[in-house]
């Protein structure tokens, strides 16, 4: 497995959302879907689940 990075504020809101204390946690893994985390005290793995994302609607081409 990769070294786990520092979150980026992004990730820390997630995690934030979550209940986790973000200074406890790094991110070893990232996906479109969730956060693969390790922890800095005992090397602990959890993943949590991303927000999805919502698509912006499409304006209906109307031809008159």
């Amino acid at each position: 497995m990769a070294r786990a990075k520092k979150p980026t504020y992004k990730q820390k809101k997630i995690m934030d959302k979550q209940g986790l204390i973000v200074k406890c946690w790094l991110v070893a893994k990232e996906t479109d879907t969730e956060l693969k985390l390790v922890s800095r005290a005992n090397g602990k793995t959890r993943t949590i689940k991303k927000p999805l994302r919502r698509q912006p609607k499409r304006k209906q081409n109307v031809t008159y």
